[in-house]
Formats: C-alpha cells, sequence, structure tokens
C-alpha cells in the first residue's frame, strides 16, 4: 500500500483492502471481493480481538491478513464511512474513509469489532453493513 504522503489528498486519512486476482482471466467484482474479505470472519477470534492462532507461521499471516481485511470492513462507526472501490487489471481495492483497524490494538479490536447484534451500527438499507443480523 502506497504511504498516506503519496496519496491523493482525499485518501490522505483512508485505508484500502486489496484482492489480487490471479491472472487476467480471474478479473473479479467488487463484490466478489467484498464477500472474500468478509470470509476473513472465519480468521478472526472475537474474544482475544485479535486473528486467530495458527501454528503454521504462513498460515499465521494469512490468518491475520484475512481477519484485518474483514475487520475493516465490519469496524465500528462503518455506517458514515465513505467507502471506493477501483479495479485495476486483476486488483480489486476498497477505500475506507475514515478506516477501520485504528488503533492496532487489542482493547480497539474488542470494542470497534462486533460478533452479533451490531444493528445498532448498521444501514439498515445497506448491504452487508449488518453483516450477521438475520
Amino acid at each position: 500500500m502506497a504511504s498516506a504522503a503519496n496519496r491523493p489528498a482525499a485518501f490522505r486519512l483512508c485505508d484500502q483492502n486489496h484482492f489480487p486476482g490471479t491472472d487476467a482471466f480471474d478479473v473479479l467484482t467488487t463484490a466478489e471481493a467484498s464477500i472474500a474479505w468478509a470470509g476473513g470472519k472465519t480468521n478472526y477470534d472475537f474474544q482475544a480481538g485479535s486473528a486467530k492462532t495458527e501454528a503454521d507461521a504462513n498460515k499465521a499471516a494469512q490468518a491475520v491478513a484475512n481477519a484485518h481485511k474483514f475487520t475493516q470492513m465490519v469496524w465500528k462507526g462503518a455506517a458514515g464511512k465513505k467507502v471506493g472501490f477501483g479495479i485495476k487489471k486483476t486488483n480489486v481495492y476498497a477505500w475506507y474513509c475514515p478506516p477501520g483497524n485504528s488503533p492496532m490494538t487489542k482493547p480497539a479490536f474488542k470494542k470497534n469489532v462486533c460478533e452479533a447484534g451490531c444493528k445498532e451500527w448498521c444501514v439498515e438499507e445497506t448491504v452487508n453493513k449488518c453483516y450477521n443480523n438475520k
């Protein structure tokens, strides 16, 4: 990700999720990338306020990346966020303004990532804001 100083002014207070396609024939839509990022919920430990632990170092790094993409999407206050999507070649990007995952501390994650019943944080008519309410 580009440093904040190198971003256009409108994006200096934002953060992004990135989903790389594997080849020219693997171009995803923004909806498909969003579904993949939301799938990071399986890598997140709500009680610990962090990614689930993995014994294998490679799996652990991927679990952290997946969990952070998920928490970026559902961070408390998401209903007031602006989200911009873009596709460049086979890559899908989402920019969140203001960003989630800040500060990067366990207490902040416990406070700002809701496991269930997040309705008060959501905008009812917005798809995926209440990601786990039925």
